[in-house]
């Protein structure tokens, strides 16, 4: 039933001020929302909502993990930022404080200021591989964003929460940088912004070349966007297949790939 939708993540701390320094500054997690209740941040694509709680009733187990391609890497540049992992009575960890499982794979665990236990794992051989490998989707990529109307580096939102959430969790896009009035966004090689500039998103439009538009047109309807039909375009007397989706607020993007 839920095997087609995105599982979120739910944290619960004390100290709200103190968990956003250590998710988004410590850990380089983007805040996507915030409100009284509750903070959201994007942890590569799955959403983490952390909400500030009188108490906590930490467990002596993981609540949240990360699996990283090196182990090493990862526990250096915590280390860089002042996080020390935690070392349990039993296991036999190396100087950086990772633990080696038989087949390989090595896990390393740490805290939160709350106490939350948290950890990064090195697979040796990935769980459900094989299955994973033969189920792999063909592969879609995004070549680049030209304007068609507007900056493609400043398409207007009026917020930016729901804005990053819709480019992130359903256009594929990873978070790059953020400031007060910018927001800089990423997938493959098509790099685009959202500002909050005043302008009309129904004026803006973006042409987004890819690789494998089919298969793009269909994962956007299997997320809801309702993407036009495909149809051939010629411009510049290239032939291409195209489709048309729009964003909530209203910016126009153009999806296309040439004929071969």
């Amino acid at each position: 039933m839920l095997n087609t939708e995105r599982i979120m993540a739910f944290l619960a701390v004390t100290d709200k001020e103190r968990a956003k320094a250590f998710y988004g500054e410590t850990l380089g997690l983007p805040l996507v929302e915030e409100d009284p209740y509750a903070m959201v941040f994007d942890a590569n694509g799955t959403l983490l909502r952390i909400s500030p709680m009188p108490s906590v009733a930490t467990a002596s187990y993981t609540v949240l993990g990360w699996e990283v391609e090196s182990i090493s890497s990862a526990l250096e540049q915590l280390a860089a930022r002042g996080v020390q992992p935690e070392r349990w009575p039993g296991f036999v960890l190396d100087e950086q404080g990772a633990f080696t499982f038989p087949d390989g794979t090595q896990v390393a665990w740490f805290k939160d200021p709350d106490g939350n236990v948290l950890s990064v794992t090195q697979y040796k051989n990935r769980p459900g591989s094989r299955q994973m490998d033969a189920a792999k989707p063909v592969a879609i990529r995004f070549k680049g964003a030209f304007s068609i109307s507007g900056d493609t580096e400043a398409l207007p939102v009026k917020d930016f929460g729901p804005a990053i959430a819709f480019y992130t969790h359903v256009l594929g896009f990873k978070t790059e940088s953020r400031t007060t009035d910018r927001v800089i966004l990423r997938r493959d090689d098509a790099v685009i912004g959202l500002a909050k500039n005043g302008a009309d998103p129904e004026q803006a439009s973006v042409f987004f070349s890819v690789e494998n538009v089919t298969a793009l047109h269909a994962e956007l309807t299997a997320t809801g966007v309702e993407p036009s039909a495909m149809r051939p375009d010629t411009y510049n007397r290239v032939v291409r297949t195209i489709f048309f989706a729009q964003e909530p607020y209203g910016v126009c993007f153009c999806f296309g790939e040439p004929v071969a």
